[in-house]
């Protein structure tokens, strides 16, 4: 489609500038709408909402069971003390000290380190 806009007064250019713009937002409009629905759709096959999608932070999750009363969490209590200095403890977690890898490659087991 070819206009020629030189044969055109300043008038028809400018209702023809208006309907343009018109034209744009209402065909801008239509391709939104089209999206949104598109994105609602695949929103709800996660059972989420556009909105849900769009946030930027997931809302927290509820406890749905009361936190059961017991020791803190902190340092454990030792399972294992060194034969040669009943000092050196060790409770089982984390890297082996070298008291207990001395030990165990001497011959002694574990269960004989254990308290």
């Amino acid at each position: 489609m070819s206009i020629d806009l030189s044969t055109l007064s300043v008038a028809e250019l400018k209702t023809l500038a208006r309907n343009v713009e018109k034209a744009i937002v209402a065909n801008d409009a239509k391709r939104r709408k089209k999206a949104r629905a598109a994105m609602e759709k695949a929103a709800k096959e996660f059972g989420l909402s556009v909105e849900d999608v769009l946030t930027e932070e997931a809302p927290k999750a509820k406890r749905a069971y009361k936190k059961k009363p017991g020791p803190k969490p902190g340092k454990a209590k030792p399972k294992y003390r060194n034969p040669d200095d009943a000092k050196q403890t060790w409770s089982g977690r984390g890297r082996r000290p070298a008291w207990f890898i001395a030990a165990t490659s001497a011959g002694k087991t574990a269960e004989d380190l254990e308290i």
